[in-house]
């Protein structure tokens, strides 16, 4: 449908998450979303620009095999359509060849996957495009393959940060929220189990924990030895420590990783990848004025159903998140095989090597993580129209916040005299800062139409367990 460009009723970008994972600190890298300006032809790069991860290549490798597939089929019928599709794509980008290195991306061909491993590789593609295009640091503190003392301060240094694309950072979206700074880690910086604290307990202590409740003594000087094992094997197994207590239930884990005094955060906490982090983290190195972050906050989605800007009600997460779950107990020991409990942890190979099941273990811990999702946050900017181009200027301006999913309306202005600027702006100021702040709330919910709407729709009439706020039209030049 035709609309007026500089008024539409709907603004789309386009893009693609780049996702890299490495196996420390210093090689990790996190996820990158990189949003596109422009939707002709010729401003759109041929095809994304993605990262070798070496556990998404080992579970698509297992999960693609024909004898995994047959079975997830066969296990789950109600959704046999989307196993299939999915099969078909794995197949597809399994056997796809890798671009050539060192070849200009527009004389590559269309057939081959283009990959960049570090961030400097990434943007040096993305100058190569020569493209208008933002890359926005995403799901920083997400911890289910993350490093357990990944920091994002290790990233800033020139190559590593573009801060003409990369002006923007993900605080909050379906993985929860990653604003909030914390001193403890899950690692020590000599590879020991930290002590727990009362806000927080490593997940390397909970094994040695789980270990200890099943010793027939657990005072025993055998015991205190296998509970220090278990803690070792499941630092050295790092983000597949789960696998090493063999029988682990859910339940046995508790809390552990997560932040029991933030609001809404990612699973298994990873804070030196915090939003806080980032904005005080600073290069000295080159002398002078220090290299640092200057980020705009946002908030997304990220789910993978296709639905963008979700920031949906906090109810029905089966359907709004990807907690999705298994549907029944069949299909839950398809991807949970049964481990019988021993008293003794063991490294993370042998667990792969052991475990029995259709599929073999888990490529992650996946029950935990499910409770960790949520149905997103939204990116709200201050623009001067409701256009491609407005929108795409404010978010260049960094005139721009993120919510947990109400549509709220705020203004947050430094007053210097008689000037006010805006969020996002770089002043150099003299003497005690003084704020103008304005918010408007988000509508109320009105949990009755929303259940008329689902009956209407063939849902299933839940009812929500939060009040949150209905979608509301741009007001006062704010979206």
């Amino acid at each position: 449908m035709a609309q007026d460009p500089a008024n539409p009723d709907l603004v789309a970008f386009l893009g693609w998450e780049w996702s890299q994972i490495g196996p420390t600190p210093e090689t990790h890298y996190g996820h990158r979303n990189v949003i596109l300006k422009d939707l002709d032809d010729d401003k759109i790069p041929a095809r994304p620009i993605g990262a070798t991860n070496r556990k998404i290549q080992s579970a698509m490798a297992t999960g693609s095999s024909l004898g995994a597939r047959a079975k997830l089929v066969t296990m789950d019928l109600g959704n046999a359509r989307y196993l299939i599709d999915l099969a078909y794509l794995q197949n597809q980008v399994s056997g796809t060849p890798l671009c050539a290195e060192g070849v200009p991306e527009r004389d590559l061909p269309l057939d081959c996957l283009d990959t960049a491993p570090t961030p400097k590789e990434l943007f040096e593609k993305l100058d190569d495009w020569a493209m208008s295009a933002i890359v926005v640091p995403h799901g920083t503190t997400w911890g289910l393959h993350t490093p357990a003392r990944a920091d994002i301060s290790l990233q800033l240094k020139p190559g590593l940060h573009d801060s003409a694309r990369q002006f923007l950072y993900e605080v909050y979206s379906g993985h929860g929220n990653s604003e909030e700074y914390r001193s403890w880690r899950a690692e020590g910086p000599n590879s020991e189990c930290p002590d727990p604290t009362p806000d927080y307990e490593p997940c390397c202590w909970r094994a040695g924990e789980i270990i200890r409740s099943r010793c027939d003594d657990p005072a025993s000087a055998e015991c205190t030895e296998r509970v220090e094992e278990a803690k070792r094997l499941y630092i050295e197994a790092d983000t597949d420590g789960f696998l090493t207590i063999p029988g682990a239930t859910t339940e046995d884990w508790k809390d552990c990783g997560q932040c029991r005094d933030c609001f809404a955060p990612a699973y298994s906490f990873r804070p030196g990848g915090s939003a806080q982090a980032a904005l005080a983290a600073g290069d000295f190195s080159a002398g002078g004025d220090p290299l640092r972050f200057r980020f705009g906050l946002i908030a997304s989605s990220d789910n993978h159903s296709a639905r963008p800007g979700t920031g949906y009600k906090e109810f029905d997460r089966q359907n709004m998140t990807d907690t999705i779950g298994t549907p029944d107990e069949t299909t839950h020991k398809l991807l949970m095989p049964d481990v019988e409990p021993t008293a003794q942890a063991v490294s993370a190979e042998t667990a792969k090597r052991t475990w029995q099941g259709p599929v073999g273990p888990p490529p992650w811990d996946i029950e935990r993580q499910g409770s960790f999702f949520l149905t997103g946050g939204l990116v709200a900017v201050h623009a001067a129209g409701r256009g491609r181009d407005a929108i795409w200027d404010a978010l260049g301006r960094r005139e721009v916040y993120g919510t947990s999913g109400e549509r709220l309306l705020l203004w947050f202005d430094l007053i210097d005299g008689e000037t006010s600027h805006p969020m996002g702006s770089v002043v150099t100021h003299a003497g005690p800062p003084r704020f103008r702040v304005r918010a408007v709330g988000a509508p109320v919910q009105n949990r009755d139409a929303l259940i008329t709407r689902r009956r209407r729709w063939g849902r299933s009439a839940s009812k929500p367990c939060a009040t949150a706020s209905a979608t509301t039209r741009a007001t006062n030049g704010t979206r």
